[in-house]
């Protein structure tokens, strides 16, 4: 799952983790405070605490169109920690389609493929070099949302 916000001139883009993942973290954190107790050693308590920063954080980004620099940070409840770069000029923003494929395999050696299309938006800066702002499966709102990207760093889609 994504989120997506607008904050005057900085788009936020969340990559929240799926639901297996957080799972995975969950028993993480359960074996490492079992071993903790078990055993007492310090290693468990790195697998605890790990668990517990990647559980909490998230990994996404953040461009500033006003200072026309972003940050690809860990951010964990609304705050964001990263380090800044500055975004050469941008010679356009382009709106990319992509076809997904999922394929699932049965026990059974069957198969199934299930298609679907992604738009994804960046911006194309230094001779060649993109930087991904968002991906979305709604065409007409990565499109406006790609003109109004556009219009506020003053280049063509």
């Amino acid at each position: 799952m994504k989120v997506f916000t607008i904050q005057k001139n900085y788009i936020v883009y969340i990559i929240t983790k799926p639901h297996n993942v957080k799972a995975l973290l969950f028993v993480m954190f359960i074996g490492g405070i079992y071993f903790s107790f078990l055993f007492v050693s310090g290693i468990s308590l790195i697998l605890t605490f790990l668990a517990v920063f990647f559980y909490v954080t998230h990994n996404g980004s953040i461009q500033d169109l006003e200072h026309k620099r972003y940050t690809k940070p860990r951010m964990c409840r609304g705050k964001a920690y990263g380090t800044w770069f500055d975004l050469s000029e941008v010679v356009y923003v382009s709106v990319f389609q992509a076809k997904m494929v999922h394929t699932l395999h049965s026990v059974t050696y069957r198969t199934f493929e299930t298609e679907e299309k992604e738009y994804t938006i960046n911006l194309i800066y230094d001779k060649r070099k993109r930087l991904q702002v968002y991906s979305t499966k709604d065409k007409e709102y990565s499109i406006e949302l790609a003109k109004h990207i556009a219009h506020k760093l003053g280049v063509k889609q």
